[in-house]
């Protein structure tokens, strides 16, 4: 009988409960570990949220304020996107860019730009404007033109304020 039990305990291998305990062991350091990535990738995501809405922000900046470079008028001197106003600038070859918002179907708005007879062209891809929306406030005074360009998406509202003279803007606008 020694003998026989002496087989058993020196046989190779694991039991049924040590697998257990291993197991349950390896399921608390996941979720420990778990516990402790998931707060970490939540901030990643929303500082590559904010990082991809400035550049957002700031290419559209970039592209309203380079026609306004060129402007020799702007009219209406102030207005607002969400009242409807649209802003037209009149460059100095002779070509009219409008800026201008327009409401999608599910109720967001685009910020388009058009030439003078030409077709109005979204300022950024169909993609973006599913989940966001755009607006633009501006005014006039003395030549000096101010621009607020507001993006609105699930995450919140971002709001921008850019200003420019006019190389060739008149200092009275029509």
């Amino acid at each position: 009988m020694i003998k026989r039990m002496k087989r058993v305990y020196n046989r190779k291998g694991i039991t049924m409960i040590e697998l257990m305990v291993s197991m349950i062991v390896l399921s608390i350091v996941m979720i420990a570990v778990t516990a402790v990535l998931m707060p970490m990738y939540r901030n990643y995501q929303k500082a590559n949220n904010l990082a991809e809405i400035n550049i957002i922000l700031d290419t559209l900046s970039a592209l309203v304020m380079n026609d306004i470079a060129g402007a020799i008028s702007i009219d209406p001197p102030s207005g607002s996107t969400e009242s409807g106003a649209a802003l037209r600038i009149n460059a100095s070859f002779d070509i009219i860019y409008t800026v201008m918002v327009m409401n999608t179907d599910n109720g967001n708005s685009i910020l388009m730009r058009s030439a003078r007879g030409g077709e109005a062209q979204a300022l950024l891809e169909e993609e973006f404007y599913k989940n966001n929306s755009i607006s633009a406030k501006w005014t006039v005074e003395d030549g000096l033109v101010e621009i607020t360009l507001k993006l609105t998406s699930a995450e919140g509202e971002w709001e921008r304020t850019y200003k420019a003279r006019p190389v060739g803007l008149e200092q009275r606008v029509t």
